[in-house]
C-alpha cells in the first residue's frame, strides 16, 4: 500500500479527533509523504518521534501497535529473558496521557505473567 492510501485510510477513520483529522486535511503532498511512507521505527532509545497523526509519527496508534508487537513477540518466544531487567515507561513531558494508556502497559504485563507463569512450570 502506498503512503496515499495510508493516508485516506487514516482521513477517514472513526478513531481520530476532528482536530486530526483537520490537521490531516490541511497537509501538503509533502506533509503527506513524510508522515505516511512507513511506520515510526523502533531503535535502540525506544521510540521516538514528532508527536503528529501519522505511522510515521508518535501518537496513541503508533504506541499501541509497537505494544501489540511486543507483545506478540514475548508470547510468541522465549525472549522474555530478554526483558527481565527492562522497564516499560511513560514519557511524562508532553502528551503523555493521550499516548501511554494503562491498558497497553497492562497488555504486557499480562502477556509477561504468562510467560513467567511457562518457566516456572519449565524449571519447577
Amino acid at each position: 500500500m502506498d503512503y496515499q492510501q495510508v493516508y485516506e485510510q487514516w482521513l477517514a477513520s472513526d478513531e481520530l479527533t476532528s482536530e486530526d483529522k483537520r490537521r490531516l486535511a490541511s497537509l501538503s503532498e509533502d506533509e503527506k509523504k513524510e508522515m505516511f511512507y512507513c511506520p515510526l521505527q523502533f531503535g535502540t532509545a525506544g521510540m521516538r518521534g514528532v508527536l503528529d497523526p501519522g505511522t510515521n509519527r508518535m501518537n496513541v496508534f503508533t504506541v499501541k501497535r509497537a505494544t501489540q508487537g511486543l507483545a506478540d513477540y514475548i508470547g510468541a518466544s522465549r525472549a522474555y529473558v530478554l526483558f527481565c531487567n527492562t522497564s516499560l515507561k511513560r514519557d511524562c513531558r508532553r502528551y503523555d496521557h493521550r499516548i501511554a494508556q494503562p491498558q497497553d502497559l497492562q497488555r504486557i504485563q499480562s502477556v509477561w505473567r504468562r510467560r513467567s507463569a511457562d518457566v516456572a512450570r519449565i524449571d519447577g
